[in-house]
């Protein structure tokens, strides 16, 4: 008895012994065979992912999304449907571009993560649910909302019918009301929010716009309440803005355009229209605003010297003001306001230019603008020009946009044509991708840490090779990085010939580059679709212009790792995918008179 009863514990041992080993081998056997491949069950949205590697995975996003673009967004209302365009073409490349921006790299970081994130049991709980129960991931997405609103409002506002709030007017000395009206408006906020949550799973099925009755805020009733404490601003006005020894006025016939009617809680209160009052304002802080002077540098024979000393700048702060008016004028009617008005001043002063740590060059980017219409090859000078001599603090995140500043007429930028649902418009700024790019070039070249970055939507000639480009866009995309070193780093800028240069100076740390930008690994090449035909009003009835050459898609990649001087390592491979880019064509057509056609 005692033999048959140690030979079943030995019998139950071997057994459980067994099925534990085959338990190891099996999950051995399972990371093995999705070693480097997303796990099974998996979805970015609805598009199953589970067993691609990540190269895998990324060409059927970007197929995705190319897809989606080429589409563009289609909204309808009852039978009547507009499509909006997923791009903005150019006569100037720099100046095309996409309406939403995906974050690829990070979905392909979030979709390989499942599974492999956590503590071995907790992992292997993850990966089980997935294969049981399908787990979904949604890509982040950056729409520029508001040209899809203006667009979106362009193709709709005709079946609308804004309601319209009573009105007060000064007539003379008379005040007159003109009634409210019931109206009907479009959840325009709605609708962006499902055209985001709908791309963030890569979907772009049609959006219906829903109508809404809208009753007028403010009625005839509202105001009639409110007559005699309005009366008692108009009689106290003007309103006097006063700054050392001038002065801006509000007065009588003005006064209503800056007091609203606001209903809180059914109770009608007057208040202070910041919105044209902040306009008013800042009319006046261009005359009063003055930037600080941070103390610039030049390198003249391989040394740094002062080309410019600091200035102390001043400031009207609007909001301070506007508290003013609020205290002052409406509270305790008095309407004489003192501006609130501040020094500012500079970040880098004369005194400490010498305690800045810029000693040497820590890394050079350069590109060739040859072929550069004169348009675009003035505004790369002018943005050359306006980074020159610019400090960077340490752990301080540049931002390129930030830098640049106002891109416009007064900043002296010339405009270039931009297509833009058909329409065509001068916009400013064509080049500036040529500095985003060098930039970019310049930051890799020191090791600096890249936070944002983003390659043209197609490949532009001026930027090889392909995948060491940058674009730049206000507000988004943006080039950004850090200076991650203990020292402040300067730029320098130079433009020799037909090639630009950003040189940028600072303190050696020990840290070192490896990478292959300049020849990064190129892949599937695709050839572009026919020539893609816009209608615009801007040419004759069937006259046509070609506006952009074709180009071919393709995929690129380059290696960057740093080396620091701890021996601590930082790399990654910096993706680009380049759409493949259709010859577009305008051509005009007749304009309709939607007044007759209604």
């Amino acid at each position: 008895m005692k033999k048959y009863y140690i030979f079943f514990k030995e019998k139950w041992f071997i057994a459980i012994f067994a099925f534990f080993l085959l338990f190891l081998i099996s999950i051995i056997s399972y990371r093995l065979v999705f070693y480097e491949k997303i796990y099974p069950g998996i979805y970015l949205g609805k598009i199953y992912l589970g067993g691609k590697t990540l190269k895998q995975a990324r060409e059927i996003i970007q197929k995705r999304i190319d897809k989606i673009i080429e589409q563009g967004f289609t909204f309808s209302f009852e039978k009547n449907v507009r499509t909006i365009s997923g791009t903005n073409d150019s006569v100037n490349s720099d100046l095309s571009y996409q309406l939403v921006d995906f974050n690829t790299d990070k979905a392909l970081v979030d979709l390989y993560k499942i599974g492999r994130k956590d503590k071995w049991y907790k992992n292997l709980i993850e990966q089980y649910n997935c294969l049981v129960k399908k787990c979904h991931i949604y890509i982040e997405d950056k729409i520029k909302e508001k040209e899809i609103l203006y667009n979106l409002k362009d193709k709709f506002s005709s079946f609308e019918n804004p309601a319209k709030s009573a009105e007060l007017e000064l007539s003379g000395n008379k005040f007159i009301i003109n009634e409210e009206k019931l109206g009907s408006s479009f959840r325009y906020k709605t609708a962006l929010k499902q055209l985001k949550k709908q791309l963030s799973q890569l979907d772009n099925r049609q959006i219906e716009l829903l109508l809404q009755t809208k009753s007028p805020e403010i009625t005839k009733k509202d105001i009639n309440s409110k007559l005699p404490l309005i009366y008692s601003y108009f009689k106290v006005s003007p309103i006097n803005f006063n700054y050392q020894n001038k002065q801006w006025k509000i007065n009588k016939k003005q006064i209503l355009n800056y007091l609203e009617l606001v209903k809180l809680n059914n109770n009608i209160k007057i208040k202070l229209n910041k919105q044209n009052l902040t306009k008013f304002l800042k009319q006046i802080s261009q005359i009063i605003d003055k930037k600080p002077k941070n103390a610039k540098f030049q390198i003249k024979n391989g040394k740094v010297s002062q080309f410019q000393l600091s200035l102390d700048g001043k400031k009207l702060n609007i909001e301070k003001t506007i508290n003013l008016v609020q205290k002052k004028f409406i509270e305790n009617h008095n309407p004489n306001i003192e501006l609130a008005v501040e020094a500012v001043a500079p970040e880098i002063t004369t005194d400490n230019i010498n305690n800045l740590g810029i000693k040497e060059i820590i890394g050079v980017g350069s590109s060739n603008f040859a072929g550069s219409p004169a348009n675009r090859e003035h505004n790369i000078r002018v943005g050359a020009n306006t980074l020159n001599g610019i400090l960077i603090k340490p752990q301080e995140e540049f931002s390129l946009i930030k830098a640049l500043g106002e891109i416009g007429k007064e900043t002296n930028y010339l405009s270039e044509l931009v297509i833009k649902q058909g329409r065509t418009i001068p916009e400013y700024g064509g080049g500036l991708c040529q500095i985003g790019t060098t930039m970019f070039r310049a930051a890799i070249n020191s090791g600096l840490l890249i936070t944002e970055r983003q390659n043209h939507s197609y490949n532009v000639s001026y930027y090889k090779p392909a995948g060491s480009d940058a674009t730049i866009y206000s507000p988004h995309p943006d080039f950004r990085f850090i200076n991650d070193t203990k020292n402040y780093i300067l730029i320098q800028s130079k433009i020799i010939g037909k090639n630009l240069y950003f040189y940028l100076w600072g303190t050696k740390d020990g840290r070192k580059i490896e990478t292959n930008i300049d020849k990064p690994i190129v892949y599937n090449i695709t050839k572009p679709g026919p020539t893609k035909f816009i209608q615009t009003t801007e040419l004759s009835p069937g006259e046509k212009k070609c506006i952009e050459h074709a180009h071919n898609g393709l995929d690129a990649y380059f290696n960057y790792k740093v080396i620091y001087a701890d021996g601590k390592i930082r790399e990654r491979k910096i993706y680009s995918h380049y759409r493949p880019w259709r010859k577009v064509c305008l051509v005009g057509v007749k304009k309709i008179d939607l007044s007759k056609k209604q």
